[in-house]
């Protein structure tokens, strides 16, 4: 039902109601857009398991993962 996608500077959030496809929701919704932290070349991104946080990390060898809390970024408009 969720969805980040994430650019080398921001994630933006997507969120379907209930029986919606895709296609539909992207025609509907404007994303919640946040900044992620600067990575050499930040490409991956994954839920938590407890849906609370994303990770985010490069595609380089050996890059750091980052942690970022979802309910801090995505209600906070400073970063919006």
């Amino acid at each position: 039902q969720r969805l980040i996608v994430r650019d080398y500077f921001h994630g933006h959030y997507f969120e379907r109601e209930k029986d919606e496809d895709w296609k539909s929701c992207f025609k509907r919704c404007m994303p919640q857009s946040f900044v992620l932290p600067i990575e050499r070349q930040g490409e991956a991104v994954c839920f938590s398991s407890d849906d609370d946080s994303i990770y985010v990390t490069s595609e380089f060898q050996g890059q750091p993962i980052w942690k970022v809390k979802l309910a801090e970024k995505l209600f906070s408009t400073s970063d919006q």
